[in-house]
């Protein structure tokens, strides 16, 4: 056997040529960054952006871009934050509970919507703020607390907007505070 062994022996692979070994060395770290900044940066960016887009899309009732964004992976009940994490937004259910979309509401509690978030963002409190009996039906339907707390309760909303069959149906459905 010759020694050192030649390019042309079977098994034998030459050495790469320290310019190349940099150069791929330079392109793995490149590839890598790309890669991790990609997951860092880029996909929550794309995630937020579903964020926004369902819950504009439920606030404007547009319930084929709302099916959509949730086929996407959107997470129904997460609140859409700006990029310095701060709130800037509804959650899906809520926003459609605001404008009286009655069709998303549905759909979103069928795809495992909670009917009970807490505070400002309590759907039930808000169809009861905004006169919308039959999605606050259709919310108690779907296992909404009566009693809920936020911006005042589902029932001290009712009373205070007088909303005598909205009263009756809370009161019903064991509302008492």
């Amino acid at each position: 056997m010759d020694f050192p062994p030649r390019a042309d022996m079977p098994g034998w692979e030459a050495a790469p040529s320290p310019v190349k070994a940099r150069r791929r060395s330079i392109l793995l770290i490149i590839a890598t960054v790309t890669l991790v900044g990609w997951f860092v940066v880029v996909l929550p960016i794309l995630r937020q952006n579903r964020q926004w887009k369902l819950s504009r899309a439920a606030f404007d009732g547009d319930l084929a871009t709302v099916q959509r964004c949730v086929e996407a992976g959107a997470r129904i009940d997460a609140t859409p934050m700006d990029e310095g994490g701060a709130i800037s937004g509804l959650p899906a259910l809520t926003a459609a509970s605001y404008s009286g979309h009655e069709p998303i509401v549905r759909y979103l509690l069928d795809h495992g919507a909670n009917p009970n978030l807490h505070g400002m963002s309590n759907p039930l409190i808000v169809a009861c703020w905004k006169r919308h009996p039959a999605i606050v039906q259709l919310l108690l339907d779907h296992g909404a607390d009566p009693n809920a707390r936020g911006e005042g309760t589902p029932l001290y909303v009712a009373e205070s907007t007088e909303q005598p069959d909205l009263v009756a149906l809370l009161r019903e459905r064991g509302a008492h505070e």
